[in-house]
């Protein structure tokens, strides 16, 4: 603020750390709560940039606050010798794998923990993997009570825990260490949309704490060598999110750093999805109807899902694949020979794109 109370035109981050201390999660968070904050206070330009070294130069300040620059104001990742490199979102052909060959990749051996699970985009999803594989199968949840669909499931190959995830010491009580779990689905999360001006600390910690501080305490239970991956439902709020989603957009981008460990990552943003998940209900569903955003079907989902989950078990990445499907065009995310592609396509997945986190510009 000045001292005549008006509003400044511009706000700049800056964060600055050695190479070795550099999270790229937490930059990727920083990077999409900036994005949310411009478009919750209009009238005000806001902008981010990580630099890296223990200091912030002048000259690059001078760079960063130069209004005539061609680059996206916000996420530019300046190295000490003054190169630039920023993320972009590459359109991919298709899918990279096949959901016949998930029998194969995951057995009756493995055992597959679903966070989030007994409800939403999850549930449709952990329902196809136990009608589709022989694994067993642990869901959490929020609720006390387990949802009917798990009852019904026959034998001994489902089971259902109440818990916190947001409170650690919840987590802990859950005993995950004695289940010898091999896949991890973190799909738990909640969406809360109100103006950045009107959001209190607590609420913005909740949502936070469900998403991404709830996955690192889960991973402090589990054996890092037996698991084959962690795949993470982020969202494409993580890279073009709507006003009010500040926390949600930090929340989910958070989930699209790197792990320690080099446990192999799969990190989902998914777009909406018609008739089931957060935003199928509410404000959420209401603003993205009057933008025109296409919804995915369900069937379509689970489609990508066991596709993308066969591709990255057969051919582990190393350290995050960051992927996510998109019917309109991202704006300054897309790759500059993309950015005349049509506003919207029937299916969503087949204009596919995965994001290289760190394009040289």
């Amino acid at each position: 603020s000045r001292a005549d109370d008006s509003r400044p035109e511009s706000i700049y981050v800056m964060t600055c750390c050695e190479r070795n201390n550099f999270f790229d999660g937490g930059f990727l968070a920083v990077e999409a709560f900036i994005k949310i904050a411009g478009k919750d206070v209009p009238g005000i330009r806001f902008s981010y940039a990580h630099v890296e070294g223990p200091c912030i130069p002048d000259q690059f300040i001078s760079q960063v606050v130069d209004q005539t620059n061609p680059l996206p104001n916000t996420g530019r990742h300046i190295l000490k010798d003054g190169r630039i490199f920023q993320g972009r979102l590459f359109q991919m052909d298709g899918l990279f794998g096949t959901r016949h060959a998930l029998p194969s990749l995951l057995t009756d051996k493995d055992v597959i923990l679903v966070t989030g699970g007994a409800r939403g985009i999850a549930s449709l999803i952990a329902r196809q993997l136990v009608n589709t594989l022989q694994c067993r199968f642990i869901l959490i949840g929020r609720k006390k009570k387990t949802e009917k669909w798990i009852q019904d499931i026959p034998g001994n190959r489902i089971s259902y825990l109440s818990a916190d995830l947001s409170n650690p010491g919840e987590v802990k009580r859950l005993q995950l260490e004695k289940q010898k779990i091999t896949l991890l689905i973190h799909a738990a999360g909640i969406e809360k949309s109100k103006n950045l001006l009107r959001k209190t600390p607590e609420e913005f910690s909740r949502v936070l704490a469900t998403k991404a501080v709830s996955l690192h305490s889960i991973l402090s239970c589990l054996d890092a060598e037996r698991l084959k991956g962690v795949v993470q439902f982020s969202s494409i709020a993580s890279y073009s999110g709507h006003s009010g989603q500040a926390d949600y957009a930090a929340a989910n981008a958070l989930l699209n750093g790197t792990l320690e460990n080099d446990i192999p990552v799969l990190s989902i943003g998914w777009p909406a999805w018609s008739g089931i998940g957060m935003a199928s209900r509410g404000i959420i569903k209401d603003i993205l109807e009057t933008l025109g955003t296409v919804f995915i079907s369900p069937d379509q989902g689970v489609d990508a899902f066991e596709k993308l989950l066969s591709g990255c078990l057969a051919f582990p990445p190393c350290g995050t694949l960051r992927v996510t499907g998109t019917g309109n065009r991202t704006g300054c995310y897309m790759d500059e020979e993309e950015s005349q592609a049509p506003e919207q396509v029937a299916n969503p997945f087949e204009d596919y794109r995965m994001s290289d986190p760190d394009r040289n510009i």
